[in-house]
This record gives structure tokens, sequence and C-alpha cells, in this order.
């Protein structure tokens, strides 16, 4: 009996620590199993985190449940926002590069009219007026007047460029078409020339350029005034044929070379060729340039004169000189500019010097100075004196204009120039037709441009 009772309290024990022991596990392992399925939610801020109750059971029992947890908690990496910014650009750039030939190719056009009354001159509100005020430019004729249509296209040196300038109107004959040699319906082309930069701040251009030499341009409305200076028109060259290279040392300081045909020509009148030298510096509000340039510019001779003949008149031949192009003309030009809040100042000083072989050497200096002042973006007024002085002949012209500017919009200028020129002679022509020595004009200009 009582060994019976003592088994059946053995078998109790035992099924009593095999509940005790299920039911320890059975919450363990849910536990896990929603470890599996989902991870669990981190514990609020100030939540004490609940720790599973450790039994002694066997560890091998549990050990299994936990290896998938552990798995299935990992986070998966997310790339930074810089990485994936970085692999859309560098997608996207093979067709950036296809279009970026775009970006160096640039145009302008613009067109420039006036209205001249030359108030001192028989007829001055009509017709080519050049033989009496021949050393103006562009406002030669009297009454409405186009002066330039033009069209430029540029394609910046990257490293290959190029350069188109197209020229209409009754300026172009003074600009380009006694001058440029070329035949008729090529007169019109006042730029064309392919550039190379091959590495950066040197450049070399060929072809037909604009002069580097002189304070103005023949573009009207990026000079303070509507015309010209005589200085401009009768001391500097206009345009050149050839090469060009420019080299900026620092960029305060440029430095320029040209060797060229000569003066406003495409085709040479002579074997020998012109050189020239630029140095530009800008300190600031200040720049100056200093230029010089030196060549043959008289024509050689294509006939010979037969044997007790005159010399052909303006030809240089071997027998004249041993050397047909010992003949030089030198030119030295300097530029200053200063500007001070919405005042500019310039100034352009010239010295030309030239040999005529028995008939000695003629010399041209002069001198010009000038200032603009902008009230404000719309409205401005200007002013413009100038020397030039003939040595041989002992001669002198002064000019001096005043200018009026208007400007509505960024794009359109009008200019008022009343201009007054007196020679040291009787140069001109009066409204009776006598001679006199000075002549007074107003001419009223207008430019639209495209940039």
């Amino acid at each position: 009996m009582n060994e019976l009772v003592s088994r059946t309290s053995k078998r109790a024990a035992w099924a009593a620590l095999a509940i005790l022991v299920s039911l320890t596990l059975l919450p363990r392992a849910s536990a896990q199993d929603t470890a599996t399925a989902e991870p669990a939610a981190e514990p609020a801020p100030g939540a004490t985190e609940e720790t599973p109750t450790t039994t002694e059971a066997p560890t091998e029992t549990v050990a299994p449940a936990e290896e998938p947890a552990v798995t299935t908690t990992e986070t998966v990496a997310v790339p930074e926002a810089s990485e994936v910014a970085a692999e859309e650009a560098a997608a996207e750039e093979p067709e950036a590069e296809a279009e970026s030939w775009t970006d160096n190719l640039s145009f302008r056009v613009f067109a420039d009219a006036y209205v001249a009354a030359h108030w001192t001159l028989p007829n001055g509100f009509e017709g080519n007026q050049t033989a009496i005020i021949g050393h103006r430019a562009y406002d030669v004729f009297g009454g409405p007047s186009l002066a330039f249509a033009g069209l430029d296209l540029r394609y910046a040196p990257d490293p290959l460029g190029a350069a188109i300038d197209l020229r209409f109107g009754t300026g172009v004959p003074r600009l380009l078409g006694a001058f440029s040699g070329l035949p008729e319906g090529l007169q019109f082309l006042k730029q064309a020339y392919v550039s190379w930069r091959p590495f950066e701040n040197f450049q070399i251009d060929f072809g037909q350029f604009d002069t580097i030499y002189g304070a103005e341009v023949s573009e009207s409305w990026l000079n303070p005034n509507y015309s010209r200076g005589s200085l401009y028109n009768v001391v500097q060259p206009f345009y050149h044929m050839g090469f060009r290279a420019s080299y900026a040392v620092i960029p305060e300081l440029t430095l320029t070379a040209i060797a060229v045909n000569g003066w406003n020509n495409v085709a040479d009148n002579n074997d020998g060729k012109s050189v020239g030298v630029q140095a530009a510096l800008t300190l600031g509000d200040f720049s100056v340039a200093l230029g010089y340039l030196t060549g043959p510019e008289q024509s050689d001779c294509n006939a010979v004169p037969l044997p007790g003949e005159a010399p052909i008149a303006g030809c240089v031949t071997d027998e004249d000189l041993g050397d047909h192009d010992g003949r030089f003309r030198h030119l030295v030009d300097l530029i200053l500019r200063y500007s001070v809040g919405d005042l500019a100042l310039v100034a352009n000083g010239d010295v030309t010097v030239e040999d005529f072989g028995a008939a000695g050497y003629t010399t041209i200096a002069g001198g010009m100075i000038g200032a603009q002042y902008r009230f404000i973006p719309e409205f401005a007024l200007a002013l413009r004196g100038e020397v030039l002085y003939f040595e041989d002949t002992d001669e002198s012209l002064t000019t001096g204009t005043f200018t009026i500017e208007v400007a509505p919009d960024p794009h359109l200028v009008f200019r008022l120039d009343n201009r007054l020129d007196v020679s040291s002679y009787d140069q001109f022509v009066d409204n009776s037709g006598q001679p006199t020595e000075l002549v007074f004009s107003s001419i009223l200009g207008v430019v639209a441009h495209s940039d």
C-alpha cells in the first residue's frame, strides 16, 4: 500500500512539472513567432522594457527559434541623397554633352539710321557730302539715311571658334568698299575669321578682323557719341587681314600681336607686311592701352614706265627706292579710360609717320578727349573734343561734339549730336558756295540692337 502511494505521488509530481514547463515555454515560442513575422516596436521613451523569464529548460530547445529573429530584423541599407544625385547626373551627362555645342553660339542684329542736317553746307539736307566733309566717317549724307544694318555671328572657341560680321548701308563704302580690295558683292564682309584657343588665356585668330587700335568703333551705340571722331576716321585703321594673337598674362594685363597685309585691305597692295603690338592694362576703374603698328602701305607699280617717261604717280618701284617695300608707315596709339560712378572719361592719342621718298615724311598727330555722364539708365549727356595736326602742311582741324542720349529701352537708343568742325584754313564751303573754315551739323541717330 505504501509503495502504491509513493508511485502515485511521483507520477503526480512529474505531471505537475511537465505542465509547469509547458506553460513556461509557450509565451516564449509565441513571442519568437511574432518576431519572425514583424520586428518588435521600440519601447516608448521612459518605458521599462520587459525581460522574458528564464527557466532552467535546456537551451538547445530555445536556440533554434531565436535564429530567424536575428535574420529577419536586419535593416536594408538606403542610398544617401548625394549618391542618388551623383548617379542621376552621371546618367544625364551624355545627353547634356550632346546639346552643349549650342551654348557657344550667339548672334546679334542691329539697324542704325540717322537724319542729318549740315546747316552750313550748300544743300546740306540731301545727298552725299563726302567731297566737303570727307574727314567724317558715316554721317556724311544729308537728310535721312541708313548708316548700317548688321548681322554678327559668333561661335566661341572651345578650342575652335569663328566669327562672321555682315554690314549693309550707306556707311559700308566708307568702312569697307573702296579699300577692301575685294570684288563687288564681298565688300559687305566686315569680319570673318577662325579662332583657336589651345589653352586658357591664349587665342589665335586668322582672317579679317577689326583693328585693335583706337578708342571708338564703327558700332555707334558702343561709343559715347553717335558720330565718330576725325581721329578715328583720318588717323586710325579700321580693319586688317592676317593673324592676331592675344595672351592674358594676368587678369589685368593682356598682350596682343598682329601680322597683317596692312591697313584696311584684304588683298595687299605690296609685297611687304605690317606687324603690330598692343599692351592693355586694367586696374579697377582705370585702364590704359599702348599700341604700335608698322609696315609699308604704298602701292607697288604693276607697270614699269618706259625709258624717259615720268614715274607712275603713287607707285613705288625698285628703281625709285631699291626696295619697293621700304617706305614704312608707323602708328603709335594710346588709350586711357577712367570711370567714377556714372561718369566715364576717355582719352585717345595717335601719331603717324610715313616715308614718301623724295617728298619726305608725312606726320599726323591727333588727340581726343571725351566724357559721358549717365543721370539715369534712360538718359545721358556726352562731350567730345579733338585736335588733329598735319605737320607737312602746317594745318589743323578741331572738332567739338555735344550728344544727348535717350534710351527708352535697353535695345533702343536715340542720340542727337550737335557738332562743330573748325579748320585752320578755308577747308569747307558755306551756304552761298564760298570757302569757309567751319561746318556745323545736327545728326539724330536711332539704333535698335538685339544685345
